[in-house]
């Protein structure tokens, strides 16, 4: 369990990490009509690390907060604009389509016991003969619903393009 809350905490943290759009600062170095050494001296960020970033991007945070300081903005503006699901097409209808598989699936092994038991009753046993196949076609079918809902949930939240 510990494990997993870490793993979450781990890929919440990733996740919520910005990335930068260098042509963003090479947009705004050029409106202030300032060259890279001089981005620098304001900066305090090297000229070579500068050059770096506008050519490979990447980058501090605290690089691109001293170069959001030296223009005096907020360093949201360097970040990146995402307009795009994190998935593409293919992806969400390869998961939709897993998830009907699970489901169809999930739903022939939790009819198993419920089958058993019924005919176990016709059969004319009672139900003291058949609470073992009740328990387990009962408690098949509520793990294979909640595993259910919680992968639809999940699925919905990656594949929504708001994401």
């Amino acid at each position: 369990m510990f494990v997993v809350a870490a793993d979450a905490r781990l890929s919440l943290r990733c996740a919520m990490k910005p990335i930068f759009d260098p042509q963003n600062l090479i947009n705004l170095r050029h409106s202030h009509h300032w060259t890279q050494e001089e981005l620098s001296a304001a900066s305090g960020v090297s000229t070579r690390t500068i050059q770096r970033i506008e050519r490979e991007g990447g980058g501090s945070f605290e690089t691109w907060k001293a170069l959001a300081a030296a223009f005096d903005v907020d360093i949201k503006l360097f970040e990146m604009r995402r307009d795009y699901p994190p998935y593409s097409l293919s992806e969400i209808k390869l998961g939709r389509a897993g998830l009907i598989f699970a489901s169809v699936w999930s739903g022939l092994g939790c009819a198993l016991p419920w089958g058993a038991a019924f005919m176990e009753m016709r059969a004319g046993y009672g139900f003291i003969e058949i609470w073992p196949f009740v328990v387990l076609g009962f408690s098949l079918s509520l793990m294979c619903l909640v595993i259910l809902i919680f992968g639809w949930r999940r699925f919905n939240r990656i594949a929504s393009p708001a994401h």
